[in-house]
This record gives structure tokens, C-alpha cells and sequence, in this order.
């Protein structure tokens, strides 16, 4: 969705938007099947919790990024938009789980 900023082109947004709105689906789908795989049923529910509080925390992103739209422009806020997003490939290409090749032991 950067790029638009240089190439306004109608094509390039719908493709940012349909990427955007894919990754999280896919995001949630497999971690709440890794979640559900390795943690133990009795704590399942708390596990789920914290999944909860951080798509309760998306109205807080959604009003900091309004803000920060409307004090510096559309441009600033896709290019920190771009840099959060870099930031999480980053967290999740360093990740150990890339290397897990069989489920972890229950624990308890």
C-alpha cells in the first residue's frame, strides 16, 4: 500500500487491501490451531484470553492511527503502518517456532 504513495495505481490498492485483509485470516487461523495444539485443555481458556486482548487493542491502533493521519498526512501514517508490519515479519521470521518440526510435549 507504500507504493501508492508513488504509484497511484487502482490495481496496487486493491491488491494491498485484499493482502491485508488475507494475512490476518491466515494469521489468526494458524496461530489459534498452534494454541489449541500445544497448550493443555485446563488452560486453554486463559491462553484464548490473551489472543482476545490484543484484538480488543485494535480500536486503540485505529484511533492512534486516525490521529496520526490526520497531525502528518495519509503518507506518514502508511509508511509507519509499513514499518510496524516490518517489525512483526521481522519477530516472526526470527521466531523459533519456524524450526519446530514436530508438536512440543504437553506440558503438566
Amino acid at each position: 500500500m507504500v507504493l501508492t504513495i508513488w504509484i497511484p495505481a487502482a490495481v496496487l490498492a486493491a491488491l494491498s487491501f485484499f493482502l491485508l485483509g488475507v494475512g490476518p485470516i491466515v494469521w489468526v487461523i494458524s496461530t489459534a490451531t498452534l494454541r489449541q495444539t500445544v497448550t493443555p485443555r485446563d488452560l486453554l481458556g486463559r491462553a484464548s484470553a490473551i489472543g482476545m486482548t490484543a484484538t480488543g487493542a485494535r480500536p486503540i491502533g485505529a484511533a492512534l492511527g486516525a490521529l496520526l493521519g490526520a497531525l502528518y498526512g495519509a503518507e506518514v501514517c502508511l509508511g509507519v503502518a509499513a514499518l510496524g508490519f516490518a517489525v512483526q515479519a521481522a519477530l516472526i521470521l526470527t521466531s523459533p517456532i519456524l524450526n519446530v518440526e514436530r508438536q512440543p510435549e504437553m506440558v503438566g
